[in-house]
């Protein structure tokens, strides 16, 4: 399981055995607050496993590992091009995502910043893309977030923006270098143009 489907459990169960502890009057309320918590948490945990199972069902269908990735992903490329193309390459890549919803800000060679649309599993995700000039070419600096700031689990949408942006990237323009590459390295080809 990718997500911490434990965890959440084991949360259930403490909630209801906390609610049971805070009403006692007898050991059955503790009793009965233990059995809620254990049913209620094996169907959480029914839940979230088949939810883990849509997620990874999701990203492997776009050509992408389903892995523990953070809500908010942040990656820095280097390019062999000059910002204003990388920009171009990064406007077209951003909206071609299958969960585009509107461009907010762009500046030619400088910034761009969009907004992903709502879905049953996500409320939208911020991304931001700043380029500066890198020793001939340009460092791109990627990042998504969730539009609210309070979610923890965004069902790797922020990480499947970033991934599927960099992939489009390589297909138009020659990418250096990737950081961090440990989430971007099976599916940023290596420079010498082997197999991922």
């Amino acid at each position: 399981m990718n997500r911490p489907t434990i965890s959440h459990a084991g949360i259930f169960v403490a909630l209801a055995l906390a609610i049971g502890i805070a009403s006692y009057r007898s050991s059955s309320s503790i009793l009965g607050a233990i059995c809620v918590g254990i049913v209620g948490s094996l169907i959480l945990s029914g839940l979230l496993i088949r939810l883990d199972k849509k997620v990874a069902a999701r990203l492997n269908k776009l050509g992408l590992h389903d892995r523990n990735y953070p809500a908010e992903i942040d990656a820095v490329a280097t390019v062999r091009t000059n910002p204003e193309s990388a920009m171009t390459s990064c406007r077209a890549a951003i909206e071609s995502l299958p969960n585009f919803g509107t461009i907010k800000n762009y500046e030619a060679g400088k910034l761009l910043e969009a907004r992903t649309r709502r879905s049953r599993e996500s409320w939208g995700e911020k991304i931001s893309v700043r380029a500066e000039p890198s020793d001939g070419g340009t460092k791109l600096q990627l990042r998504s977030v969730p539009v609210l700031w309070t979610v923890t689990e965004d069902m790797h949408y922020n990480y499947q923006n970033v991934a599927l942006i960099l992939k489009h990237l390589q297909r138009e323009i020659e990418i250096d270098s990737v950081q961090p590459e440990d989430y971007f390295k099976d599916i940023i080809r290596p420079l010498d143009g082997g197999a991922p």
